[in-house]
């Protein structure tokens, strides 16, 4: 499971949410020159601060979040939460995340 941006979430959620959190959470990779910041929308870098929130604290946020059968992961370069738990398979278009079997 992953957690993105509900689509009914503001702008101004989704980037008080960010303000918040990224303090705490590394989002070097939705800052200019990250690898994720592209495509740069507050939607977008809301949905990799959630995910991210989520793996660190096992919480989807309710206000802003949802979960998401489907990987979010979809950006232009590397993101890795936990390198112990995450493979990354290069795709023609982007980059595409894949839970590791723990096994």
């Amino acid at each position: 499971m992953w957690c993105v941006a509900k689509v009914s979430a503001t702008d101004a959620q989704m980037q008080a949410f960010l303000d918040a959190n990224c303090g705490s959470l590394d989002c070097g990779q939705i800052n200019p020159g990250g690898t994720c910041f592209e495509p740069n929308t507050v939607r977008n870098h809301a949905s990799y601060a959630l995910d991210l929130y989520y793996r660190n604290n096992g919480v989807c946020n309710a206000d802003i979040g949802t979960p998401a059968a489907t990987n979010p992961c979809k950006c232009y370069g590397v993101y890795v939460i936990n390198p112990n738990l995450w493979e990354m398979q290069i795709s023609m278009s982007a980059m595409e995340c894949q839970a590791l079997d723990k096994g």
